[in-house]
């Protein structure tokens, strides 16, 4: 008697698999929103109370306050902008990786007046949602890094595919920095946007590198197999 073995359709492993990337971006999101806008919205109202108490008394200590809760609702509305983007997953699985890439390297150069050229190599492969989605938040977080630190003026952004897997380059002539050192303290404060790039490109199988020095700008490559490597049964 022969014992058959149940093989899952590949619909359905990407079907799971984009299950499972949606509640992990939920759950990020929400801890996102737990650890940075929630803390930073309770500081600027503590610093409006702060206004609303000292002002009959003395007006001329309303002005530090006002100028932190300013500062801290300028903070949200910053957060508020990456959550948007965050919330963007619609786009990657409507347009595909690379229309999505495209449309917030446009964007991005617009609201932020840096140039940013993009290129992609003609034959796109579509990709289940959870590599796709993961590419564009490390691109994003990469172009997010580029434009608060950097101080660069160009970017290039890069997509190219071949047989068995993906790559995505983001490099700029910014200042750079010191890789290993700055690593390791994105991990020791638990920062999201460096250590989740690592993460989301390790836990598809995949690497990350960062290429930087002071002064020599960086360049951030992420690459992630989307196919089986079927050379070595050959």
């Amino acid at each position: 008697m022969q014992t058959r073995v149940k093989q899952t359709p590949a619909s359905t492993q990407h079907h799971d698999g984009n299950s499972k990337f949606i509640e992990g971006e939920r759950q990020r999101l929400a801890q996102e929103i737990h650890d940075g806008l929630i803390q930073e919205l309770t500081g600027a109202v503590l610093q409006l109370e702060i206004c609303e108490k000292v002002y009959t008394k003395d007006s001329s200590q309303v002005l530090a306050p006002l100028i932190l809760a300013k500062k801290q609702a300028r903070k949200c509305l910053h957060q508020l902008r990456r959550l948007t983007f965050d919330l963007r997953l619609t786009a990657v699985k409507e347009l595909g990786l690379v229309k999505a890439l495209r449309r917030h390297c446009d964007e991005l150069s617009q609201e932020k007046s840096i140039a940013i050229a993009f290129k992609a190599t003609k034959a796109e492969v579509e990709l289940p949602l959870s590599i796709a989605g993961s590419l564009y938040y490390i691109v994003r977080e990469a172009l997010l890094n580029v434009t608060k630190h950097a101080k660069a003026r160009r970017i290039q952004v890069r997509v190219s595919f071949d047989q068995q897997q993906v790559m995505v380059t983001v490099q700029d002539d910014g200042i750079g920095f010191d890789v290993e050192p700055t690593l390791a303290k994105a991990e020791e404060e638990k920062k999201f946007g460096m250590v989740g790039m690592h993460e989301r490109a390790h836990l598809l199988g995949g690497n990350l590198h960062v290429l930087s020095a002071p002064q020599s700008g960086t360049e951030v490559t992420a690459v992630i197999p989307y196919a089986p490597d079927r050379s070595a049964a050959r």
